[in-house]
């Protein structure tokens, strides 16, 4: 006769079988027992809670039955006698080990994920933010950490990366003199210092750059171009810009007119046109420009004026030869063209343009070279200029 004891003992058997049957429906579909400790299957079924209870009993931490026959039939349907964070711990290292083994370090994107779709990125970012903000420690364990650190992990991968890349940045300034840095460089260790520069100029313009006081002033040190390297090319011309406009009083600059440093500043000064009527110039450097006497219309007329002015500066006289060109300019053509304006021939001469005429007669020349008065053919027609204001 079965007593009471023996119906409690077949109820308990007969709901352990069925549970593990519910668990091993589970496996089958999905290929383990990673099962989070509130899971409740469709039939509502306290799949979890039953998991985390198996471990209890087997850790001796609860009461219940766990012979070696149930362990063993749990054993082959992959049961993790660990704890559920334990186990997914123990798999995140294993694969992070693996990351390093392949690159070196634990520089890892914050969406980087495995081949078997592990978000090993995620995973360690938040590792980061437990350290820092001190949360979870029953999670990020001392021992956990000293793991971590053995491995090579960077707790502030910001700071690193700075001293990492400034590294960089010094051995390329004390090979080139600057921080002008292409785009593409990468250095002989793989650092791409080129892109580290542009991203610090963007976030720096954006208002977003995370570094410090002391780091800035050390790049400042280096000579770091905040605005780029376009803008300290842009400055420089400039400077050039002001010289002429010192030395010749406005901004006519013959096209290809270079400096002494080689710099072709005609070009220069036609492309600042270019970009002012695409609209692509900033109003502060217009205002630069303008300062400068910066005509922003072309003026082919005053360009060829100042061919002729140039001209009468460097021979001290227009006794310019029949067949002389200069930038494409047939210059003693063009120079009767005006005298023949001046006799009423073509479209009339401006106001404006009468009075630069009639200046050409008071022009020094240059120093070297003689200075003979203009000849009474030669000037006949400009003379009469001031007989029409």
């Amino acid at each position: 006769m079965r007593t009471r004891a023996d119906n409690l003992k077949a109820f308990q058997d007969q709901s352990w079988n069925a549970m593990y049957e519910i668990a091993r429906e589970y496996y089958i579909t999905h290929g383990d027992l990673a099962v989070p400790s509130n899971y409740v299957t469709p039939a509502g079924d306290r799949l979890g809670a039953w998991l985390v209870r198996q471990r209890r009993i087997r850790e001796g931490k609860q009461t219940g039955k766990l012979d070696a026959e149930r362990i063993e039939k749990l054993d082959a349907i992959g049961m993790s006698w660990l704890d559920l964070g334990e186990e997914r711990w123990n798999r995140n290292f294993r694969a992070l080990r693996a990351y390093y083994e392949q690159h070196g370090d634990l520089l890892i994107n914050r969406l980087y994920e495995t081949d078997e779709g592990l978000k090993l990125g995620g995973w360690l970012s938040n590792l980061r933010n437990y350290r820092k903000s001190g949360i979870k420690s029953n999670y990020l364990t001392d021992d956990r950490i000293r793991a971590l650190d053995e491995l090579g992990m960077r707790w502030d991968v910001l700071d690193y990366l700075f001293e990492r890349n400034y590294a960089a940045a010094v051995e390329y300034h004390r090979k080139h003199g600057d921080l002008n840095v292409p785009t593409h460089y990468i250095d002989e260790n793989g650092i791409r210092l080129g892109v580290w520069i542009a991203n610090l100029r963007t976030h720096y313009r954006k208002n977003t750059l995370r570094l410090s006081e002391d780091q800035i002033r050390r790049l400042n040190e280096l000579g770091m171009l905040w605005s780029g390297k376009f803008q300290g090319d842009w400055d420089r011309a400039y400077e050039e810009a002001a010289r002429y406009w010192k030395d010749h009083g406005d901004l006519s600059v013959p096209s290809r007119y270079k400096t002494e440093s080689g710099l072709a500043l005609g070009a220069w000064v036609a492309r600042q046109r270019d970009f002012w009527k695409a609209g692509r110039l900033s109003e502060d450097r217009k205002q630069k420009l303008d300062a400068l006497g910066m005509a922003w219309v072309k003026n082919p007329w005053g360009e060829k004026y100042a061919l002729l002015e140039a001209y009468y500066r460097e021979h001290g006289d227009l006794r310019i030869p029949a067949d002389y060109v200069v930038e494409g300019v047939w210059l003693s053509r063009w120079m009767y063209t005006q005298i023949g304006k001046l006799n009423g021939k073509g479209k009339p001469l401006t106001e404006e343009q009468l009075k630069m005429l009639e200046a050409l007669k008071n022009i020094t020349p240059e120093p070297d070279n003689e200075c003979p008065e203009i000849t009474a053919e030669q000037f006949a027609k400009f003379k009469k200029v001031s007989s029409k204001k």
